[in-house]
């Protein structure tokens, strides 16, 4: 009879223990990823490492161009209107192509694909994502500012990162970090106003899928290394990704 009962109390034990973790799950991406993306997560937890793994990933970081000048010429909620609806607009796109909110920063954001969850087509997802992030802020009209049009720079790059938990014990995010990372840092730095700027990394991966212009070499840092660097024109009409 006791070992009946010790059996039951180990089962509930190990159901709470797994609701437990699919909340902490939950929690943590409910916010950065889509609906989808979340599912996913909660049906296969195993396939997820939190405390640091190795994977290849695409990461995107996008910036607003003279959006201090733009503030300084505006009324200072006006200015938070648009940062807000310039955001939403960005981390829809990222969302419907299944990328991860990794960070924003005032007019600056980072997003990731194939971090949380594997892609195979990341690097075309994000370069899909970018050229319709181009598009969409080319044409997003605001009460009171109906010729609005906001001009960001974008730059890309693949490669192996170390994704997983980064903060402290009371404040944490998951995100990633690497060379790859700083690569796609600087890409997005030197971008021009509606410029997508991708690695050669990148571009290995989509160039059967889009029509970019060789911009050459591009200093990383305050070192002597150099990467290749294209702006993305356009993207092929019939692009399908993986399921």
């Amino acid at each position: 009879m006791r070992s009946i009962l010790d059996k039951e109390t180990e089962r509930k034990r190990l159901l709470w223990q797994k609701d437990e973790e699919r909340r902490r799950l939950r929690t943590l991406f409910e916010k950065c990823v889509s609906p989808l993306i979340v599912e996913r997560l909660l049906a296969e937890p195993e396939s997820l490492c939190l405390e640091g793994e190795r994977r290849d990933a695409t990461v995107l970081f996008a910036d607003i161009r003279g959006f201090s000048t733009i503030c300084g010429e505006i009324d200072p909620i006006e200015a938070v209107r648009i940062l807000n609806r310039y955001l939403s607009t960005m981390i829809d796109i990222a969302f419907k192509y299944e990328g991860m909110l990794a960070k924003f920063q005032g007019d600056g954001i980072m997003i990731v694909f194939g971090a949380a969850v594997a892609q195979q087509d990341g690097a075309l997802r994000a370069v899909v994502s970018a050229v319709e992030m181009q598009q969409e802020l080319g044409r997003m009209d605001m009460p009171n500012m109906p010729n609005l049009t906001l001009p960001i720079g974008i730059g890309i790059n693949t490669g192996e990162v170390v994704a997983g938990h980064i903060g402290s014990q009371r404040y944490f995010e998951y995100t990633v970090i690497g060379d790859p990372v700083n690569v796609a840092k600087r890409l997005e730095s030197q971008a021009g106003a509606r410029q997508i700027l991708i690695a050669d990394a990148t571009y290995d991966l989509v160039k059967d899928f889009v029509e970019v212009q060789d911009v050459g070499g591009i200093r990383v840092g305050g070192s002597r290394n150099w990467i290749h660097a294209y702006n993305v024109v356009r993207v092929n009409d019939g692009v399908t990704f993986a399921a």
